[in-house]
């Protein structure tokens, strides 16, 4: 395991795999990043390297434009995130929780999930919308230990996609629990490690796409 502290929140970034449109990618994304693929029944940390092909954006393109990018991983493979300036997180093997990848959130919903002897919660808050997956004026907040730490929150009135779960489990093997979320327009990595005083979670990094 690699221990020290994350570098500055400009020093790093957040990717997928996919296409994607004019500015949510560059084209300096080429080259090496940190990914973290599916391996087994778990997951593992590898050096991966990033191509970035220009290629036709259909929503948007006219007949000879080609604003879009396609992010493409060297050699196959399709990783769950690509992150650069995230090397302290790296360890051998990754536990996490497979049935949850791509989980859509509604509102109501309390998700236990247990990493080694502690439990988290991770639950949607919206005593007017109970059941629905209209997130207009809702909370999700992980809960663990007696703290209960609030992850987003929308407006009243917005206009709010589906929130998912892309990914939970322990990146770093520090035995609490991280997330990768899509919130709002936003995909969002909450690390242990980035948590401040009297939280469970903290802001790595965020990936703002409408979609690949």
């Amino acid at each position: 395991m690699l221990w020290g502290f994350a570098p500055p929140a400009e020093q790093r970034r957040l990717i997928e795999a996919g296409t994607f449109h004019a500015g949510e990618v560059s084209d300096a994304d080429a080259g090496t990043w940190l990914g973290l693929f599916p391996e087994g029944k778990g997951y593992a940390w590898r050096d991966a390297t990033v191509d970035v092909k220009t290629v036709r954006d259909e929503p948007v393109d006219g007949p000879d434009q080609r604003t879009g990018r396609e992010i493409s991983v060297r050699g196959g493979g399709h990783p769950v995130f690509l992150v650069r300036g995230g090397e302290d997180l790296r360890v051998s093997s990754v536990d996490g929780f497979r049935d949850l990848e791509q989980r859509s959130l509604r509102n109501g919903e309390q998700i236990k999930l247990n990493i080694g002897s502690q439990q988290f919660v991770l639950r949607v808050a919206n005593p007017r919308r109970r059941g629905d997956d209209n997130m207009a004026g809702s909370s999700i907040e992980l809960v663990s230990n007696g703290v209960t730490q609030t992850l987003y929150s929308a407006p009243e009135d917005a206009d709010e996609p589906v929130w998912e779960i892309l990914w939970a489990g322990d990146l770093d093997g520090d035995g609490k629990l991280d997330l990768y979320v899509q919130l709002g327009d936003e995909r969002i990595l909450f690390v242990s490690t980035q948590a401040a005083s009297g939280q469970l979670v903290g802001k790595f990094a965020v990936f703002r796409a409408a979609g690949s």
